[in-house]
Order: C-alpha cells, then structure tokens, then sequence
C-alpha cells in the first residue's frame, strides 16, 4: 500500500513538472513574440538609416538589408560643417551639456521636492501637492507656446533650454509616493508581511495583530 502511494506520488510530481515546463516554454515563446514584434520597427530604422534617401520608405521590402552604406551619415557631417549651418560637433556639445543639467537638476530639485512632501510637516503642504497632482495631467504642449514667448529674448541660450525641463510634476508626485511606502514598510513590525499571500506569509500575517497595518504618513 506505501509503495503504491509513492508511485503515485512520484507519477503526480513529475506530471507537475512536465506541466511547469511547457508553461514556461509557452510563456517565453509569448514574450519573444512580443519582444520582436516591439523590435521590429527599431530594426526598420537601423536598416533604413543604412539605404538611400529613394528606398526607406519602400514598404516590408525594407526590412531586408540591401544596398547598405554609411552614405546617410557622412552626409550629416559634410552638411553641418560651415558656419553657415553650424557644425555637428557643437550641436552634439549643447545636446550633452542640456541634457546632464536637465537629469542632474532634476534629480536635487524632484528628489527634495519629493522628501519635502513625504517626510517634512509645514503649513500649505496638502495645497502645493494638490496643485502637483494637478500639474501631472497638464500636458507640456499646453504651456510650451507661453513660455516661448515669455523667454522670447534667451531663446539660444543653453540655460532656458534645459530650465524648463528640471522640475517635473510627475516625477516629483511619484517619488514622493515611493518615499511614503518606504516609510510605511520602515514601520512594520519585524515578522509581518501583506495580508492575504498564501503558506507561511498568510500564517505569520494572520497573527500579526491589525493595529501593526501601516499607515500613510500625514
């Protein structure tokens, strides 16, 4: 009778096995699907920068790689290479410097900005972060006309093309909700875990009493 039952266990936990597999194979077969299908369009672009001005937009027949060459890129630099024009190294320069103040600056002004919100307690706080939430759902293009006017006269400078970029609403929303679950989970008792995970998570929260539940910080 023993023997009996250990082959059938045996036969059920191989069974579990063999079930397990061909799951994880028809998951990662879905996802290569859906990885090539958003790489598709990137493999387009790469190609076509490669072909003639007359064959990028030449239909699924672009997708295949003929008449290559880095005739598109050199043109790049021959055209931006005079005075006239400018010249593409330049252009590159203002890219990098823009885009450093522009991660740099946002990440001291969002992340004090957020902590502010999260962690500190003064008068006017629930206002100001409505008024962020509020910003969030603002598209830039509703306010990118007015500022173009309102810096009509500093408009080739490299400091307003990244000022208005620093501080962002969303970011500053979202990093103050990581800070506010962060915090959350620092005051958890040791031992308790989410509410309603099966095994020994659901054991070990069950005895752990509800006034341990962590609250949003005010």
């Amino acid at each position: 009778m023993t023997m009996s039952k250990t082959m059938e266990r045996t036969r059920r936990s191989s069974s579990v096995k063999r079930t397990r597999r061909w799951q994880t194979a028809l998951h990662y077969l879905i996802l290569t699907v859906v990885a090539l299908f958003f790489f598709l369009p990137v493999y387009y672009l790469i190609v076509g920068s490669f072909r003639p001005s007359s064959e990028v937009l030449s239909g699924l027949s672009g997708f295949v790689p003929t008449n290559l060459s880095f005739a598109n890129y050199a043109g790049v630099f021959d055209h931006l290479s005079s005075d006239a024009t400018g010249h593409f190294v330049q252009f590159a320069l203002v890219s990098i410097v823009v885009t450093t103040a522009v991660v740099a600056g946002s990440l001291i002004v969002n992340s004090m900005a957020a902590y502010s919100f999260a962690r500190m307690k003064w008068r006017g706080k629930k206002v100001l972060f409505l008024l962020v939430i509020i910003l969030t759902i603002i598209p830039f293009e509703a306010v990118a006309l007015p500022l173009y006017y309102m810096f009509s006269g500093q408009r080739d400078t490299v400091i307003i093309q990244a000022i208005p970029f620093i501080a962002n609403a969303f970011s500053i929303f979202s990093s103050t909700r990581s800070s506010w679950t962060s915090q959350a989970r620092s005051k958890r008792p040791r031992g308790w875990t989410e509410p309603g995970l099966s095994g020994r998570s659901s054991k070990s929260s069950s005895r752990s009493p509800s006034r341990h539940s962590p609250q949003w910080p005010s």
